[in-house]
């Protein structure tokens, strides 16, 4: 019996997954097929973890056709870097590590499961928080407050454009913005931001002692 040969409107309506199994089962002939249909199938069984040689033979095509099926894919998802693009890819980063944060944390406070199973979900919540915390520093969203702050007291610490409580209503306001952006920051940085708030505290003593009038000492000579 003739195999039937898939149309142009078979290929452009049939499911990709449907369409590679009816090529398992025989009813679809790979060498019949056009280029498009091809590719789509190059890229599913790619990135499914087939081999170059795997997909010659499943697809009853060269390796070379593989290869440059593979090398046109991989063009047509070359992006061109531009601000939006940063922005969504950024936006979804942070959407999927606040799904796998909140997937640690039902996994944590669930009935199911061992004290030790449970603390351990809570830690890598913990841990995702933190490192999502420290990419989207390293990529500019948020800043860096330990680094910046300390670097403007102890470069510029003789101008005087900014006082010492300025920089402490600076360090309150990252924080603030911190909290109400759902990003409280690693335990590190926090550490970090009160050890520069307590120096902060310390210098505006050491200022208050220093600008305070000298009482002059009563000579024990005199009568």
């Amino acid at each position: 019996m003739k195999k039937p040969e898939p149309t142009k409107k078979d290929d452009e309506i049939t499911p990709i997954l449907e369409f590679i199994q009816g090529i398992k089962d025989g009813r679809i002939d790979p060498t019949k097929i056009n280029k498009k249909k091809r590719q789509e199938c190059v890229e599913v069984l790619y990135l499914d973890g087939w081999t170059n040689p795997n997909m010659e033979q499943f697809l009853k095509c060269s390796y070379k056709t593989i290869q440059r099926d593979i090398e046109e894919i991989s063009e047509g998802h070359s992006i061109v870097p531009n601000p939006k693009l940063a922005m969504r890819l950024i936006g979804n980063y942070l959407m999927k590590s606040r799904i796998h944060e909140a997937y640690l944390m039902r996994l944590a406070r669930g009935r199911e499961g061992s004290v030790g199973e449970k603390g351990t979900a809570e830690y890598l919540a913990h841990k995702v928080h933190d490192e999502t915390m420290r990419r989207l520093q390293s990529l500019g969203c948020l800043p860096n407050a330990t680094q910046q702050i300390a670097a403007d007291i102890f470069h510029h610490k003789e101008d005087e454009s900014k006082t010492i409580q300025a920089y402490t209503e600076e360090i309150n306001t990252i924080e603030s913005s911190l909290k109400r952006a759902g990003m409280g920051g690693s335990v590190a940085s926090h550490d970090a931001l009160r050890e520069i708030k307590e120096g902060l505290r310390k210098l505006t003593e050491v200022k208050e002692e220093n600008s305070a009038p000298i009482t002059p000492k009563e000579d024990a000579h005199e009568s």
